[in-house]
Formats: C-alpha cells, sequence, structure tokens
C-alpha cells in the first residue's frame, strides 16, 4: 500500500506541475499577444521597413541633425560678432545751449556699440537757426572733444 500512497503523491505533484505548466503558458501566450499587436502597429507605421532600413535612417537622421546644429552654431557666432559692431546704446540728452534762452532745445545723442564705437550728433539751437555736429567715437576716445553733455550719452552703463 505504501507503494500505492507514493504513485498517488507522485500523480498530484504532476498534476500540479501541468497546472503550473498550463498558467504560464497562457501567461506566454498572452504577452506573445501583446507583442503582436505592438508589431502591428509598428509596421503600420514604418510601412513594413527591416530594422536595419530603420536604424540606417535613423543613423542617417542623426548625422544630418550633427551638420544641421553645426551650421546653427556657425551663424550664431556670426551674427554674435555681428552684434558687436551694432549699436546698443542710444543715449539722448537735452539742455539749453545758450543762457539767453531756458527751453531746452539743444541735444546731444550717442549711439554706441560693445566695443566703445560710435558717433555723438549734437543739435544746438540758438535763435538764428540750429548748428549739427558729429563726432566719432573708437574704442571710446572721441575725434574730437566733447562737452560735458556729449561725455554723458557715451556712458555705458
Amino acid at each position: 500500500m505504501t507503494g500505492g500512497i507514493l504513485i498517488y503523491i507522485l500523480l498530484v505533484v504532476l498534476f500540479i506541475l501541468i497546472i503550473v505548466n498550463l498558467a504560464l503558458v497562457l501567461l506566454l501566450y498572452s504577452k506573445i499577444a501583446n507583442i503582436r499587436q505592438n508589431q502591428a502597429v509598428l509596421n503600420k507605421k514604418f510601412a513594413n521597413d527591416t530594422v536595419e532600413d530603420l536604424l540606417m535612417k535613423n543613423f542617417e537622421r542623426q548625422a544630418e541633425l550633427g551638420r544641421d546644429v553645426a551650421k546653427y552654431k556657425n551663424d550664431v557666432f556670426i551674427l554674435q560678432e555681428k552684434q558687436r559692431k551694432n549699436f546698443d546704446s542710444i543715449k539722448l540728452v537735452r539742455y539749453s545751449a545758450s543762457d539767453d534762452n531756458d527751453a531746452k532745445l539743444s541735444f546731444s545723442l550717442g549711439l554706441t556699440n560693445e566695443a566703445n564705437d560710435g558717433i555723438v550728433l549734437t543739435g544746438l539751437y540758438f535763435r538764428n537757426g540750429v548748428n549739427l555736429y558729429v563726432k566719432h567715437i573708437n574704442e571710446g576716445v572721441p575725434d574730437m572733444e566733447l562737452s560735458e553733455e556729449e561725455q554723458k550719452v557715451i556712458i555705458r552703463k
């Protein structure tokens, strides 16, 4: 009878293993179905290209993007260099050029860039007209002596 019980226990263990095996097979089938569904979506998106084709297209696109980035970096560098030469500071001071008139009709206009290059435009108003003067500034040094008002318009703060 001990041999019969042993066979019975062995059959029960085998039955439990078959049930566990069946559960694992069903789980794998559901995972495979999910993978097939995802594969079908990918096939529709990529028009049945092979993985190798997709990888090659991706590498080519990355190389193209790398060239574009290098070009854009160069363009930004060129623009930054040009920007340094553009006027980025504009100042205006109005004042009275003569003691006989309190109206502030005279002016000095300063246009400078990062390198302190620029111009000063001064308009002096008198009863008989307006005199306009232009003075050049090169690296912060004027080509002619500046008045107090003209010095104010080229100070960069």
